[in-house]
């Protein structure tokens, strides 16, 4: 059986500016790692609001609410190396 070290990458997609986003986590590895998003300051795991599958895990990002921060991915296969990916979330208002 080949093992792979999880590869992690993030993006963020929100359709419009009216519309909720979302922080998707893309994971590489195997066996399947086990996925998790955090919000730093104050560490915090989410659990609500994720689309989980076997490769990914996607959580929904109201912009509209206090949502900005530094969020971070993190996959562990088992294989004792545990991957994190962070990126900050930065809202702007008009007027």
């Amino acid at each position: 059986m080949v093992s792979d070290s999880p590869e992690v990458n993030i993006d963020f997609r929100q359709p419009s500016s009216n519309d909720p986003g979302w922080l998707n986590c893309t994971v590489s590895s195997k066996p399947v790692s086990n996925i998790t998003w955090y919000r730093l300051s104050p560490l915090e795991a989410i659990v609500d609001n994720t689309i989980r599958g076997d490769n990914f895990l996607n959580y929904r990002i109201n912009v509209a609410s206090d949502v900005e921060g530094v969020y971070r991915c993190t996959a562990d296969n088992g294989l004792g190396i545990v991957v994190n990916s962070e990126t900050r979330i930065i809202t702007t208002r008009t007027f």
